[in-house]
């Protein structure tokens, strides 16, 4: 990859609640031959079992999950503002209805077997250590209403929860 600098994962300098509460990630998944991408919003970075990880959160329904349960690694792509209007339309069609691997202005590359773009800004390339389907029974308090009501009880989103993956940062690359 080209214009890529690598990162130590512990020298991370991000800010966790922009990247996944307004930055639009798209998570990758796949091999060069078939993969696929998809915005998403919901997801952490931080440290468990003494190693740098990124979570995200992948409903069953969406065609990257079959790539997150066939793969092992995966990558999270960051962009600037200036892809805005890419990500709007990534995010609101299916890798079943569009190419993804060929999306006009995207070069895809591969680094630690995962699919990622050339035009990201930032790089998340993660190995996939754990897997968990949301339990919402296992909710507390209030969020086991708030969170039922808001986000899993109507049209698509009706009891379609999402799978949580963490994989460990085995990289991280930003642009030069």
């Amino acid at each position: 990859m080209t214009n890529f600098k690598s990162i130590v994962p512990y020298e991370l300098s991000i800010k966790p609640v922009h990247l996944f509460g307004g930055a639009t990630p798209l998570l990758c998944a796949g091999a060069p031959e078939s993969f696929n991408c998809m915005t998403i919003g919901w997801g952490s970075v931080g440290c468990v079992w003494n190693r740098p990880y990124a979570s995200v959160f992948v409903r069953l329904t969406r065609y990257t999950h079959q790539f997150m349960e066939k793969h092992r690694f995966f990558s999270v792509n960051c962009f600037g503002g200036h892809a805005k209007g890419m990500l709007t339309e990534l995010g609101s069609k299916s890798g079943r209805d569009i190419d993804k691997m060929h999306y006009p202005g995207l070069t895809p590359v591969f680094s630690y077997d995962a699919p990622c773009f050339e035009e990201a800004g930032f790089i998340l390339i993660c190995k996939k250590m754990y897997a968990q389907m949301m339990q919402p029974n296992l909710l507390v308090g209030e969020y086991k209403t708030d969170v039922i009501n808001e986000l899993y009880s109507s049209g698509e989103s009706r009891q379609n929860f999402h799978m949580i993956y963490y994989g460990e940062i085995i990289h991280a690359l930003e642009r030069d």
